[in-house]
């Protein structure tokens, strides 16, 4: 079986794997439905919850810090490793949360 990821590519997924990932898929869309039938009735000090799905590490972080970066991280987290792309990208984070302006400055 064929599927686009999300970069567009082609690649061979087995559909065992498949129903697999719809079955966790699932499981997880329910857990979170729970979790957020309870924080509306007040049942927790939150209002939302606090983990959102992401599919890889740079979507991920960009879901947790609401600020879109995912593309970006992709490119940066094989190149530089976490500890340097963490370094390059904290200053674009500060000036957004600081201004609400994105840091056009070209790395």
């Amino acid at each position: 079986m064929t599927n686009i990821t999300k970069d567009n590519q082609d690649t061979q997924i087995p559909s065992y794997y498949i129903k697999y990932h719809q079955k966790i898929s699932k499981y997880i869309e329910d857990a979170l439905s729970v979790a957020q039938e309870a924080k509306k009735k007040g049942l927790d000090i939150s209002d939302k919850v606090e983990s959102p799905i992401g599919y890889d590490l740079p979507d991920r972080i960009a879901k947790i810090h609401e600020i879109d970066i995912s593309s970006r991280l992709r490119i940066l987290l094989p190149e530089l490793g976490k500890e340097l792309t963490a370094l390059k990208i904290a200053p674009r984070k500060l000036y957004l949360e600081n201004t609400g302006e994105p840091l056009l400055k070209k790395d």
